[in-house]
């Protein structure tokens, strides 16, 4: 049939057969993908209901309830810098070119320095990197990406799976 293979890596799984007359959309995951684009939140839905124990960090985070229980369990752990700085992050990111810098130095100062209030554990050289684009007053869109890529990883890992074990996930 395919819906997982929509939302997910895995192949698709099982064959339909109709019984009388219908109407069938087929979608490929592009197509799909592309539908949904600007809608992150629905797909998220649709994964999260599919998937359910299967259920992916992306689909979590990106659904507005599914966000807010992890960040609950995060909290719970005292470590919510992870997820605070991947959106925070991702506000810098679709933010306009001139709203970037101010965004671009709170999210240094509050994640990355090494005072930082809540700061991440990245590897030195994203620090470094980072620091420099900063000092270039370069505000590329792209200048936290990896290290919200490394916090992903670190969150999926590691909290993710715990949450998903836990009485928040259900």
């Amino acid at each position: 049939f395919g819906e997982l293979a929509l939302i997910s890596d895995e192949k698709r799984l099982a064959t339909i057969r109709a019984r009388g007359r219908c109407i069938v959309l087929v979608f490929d995951k592009v197509a799909f993908q592309t539908l949904f684009m600007d809608t992150a939140e629905s797909v998220a839905d649709f994964a999260i209901r599919l998937l359910q124990q299967k259920s992916e960090l992306k689909h979590i985070i990106m659904h507005p309830v599914g966000f807010l229980k992890f960040y609950k369990y995060l909290a719970g752990e005292y470590s919510t810098e992870s997820i605070k700085f991947w959106q925070h992050s991702r506000l810098y990111e679709k933010a306009l070119l001139n709203e970037r810098k101010v965004i671009a130095h709170e999210v240094y100062d509050m994640y990355i320095h090494k005072d930082a209030e809540f700061l991440i554990n990245i590897p030195s050289t994203m620090t470094i990197e980072i620091e420099k684009g900063l000092k270039a007053g370069v505000y590329k869109k792209d200048l936290f990406e990896k290290a919200r890529l490394e916090i992903y990883k670190l969150m999926e890992r590691d909290n993710f799976k715990r949450f998903k074990a836990s009485k928040l996930f259900a």
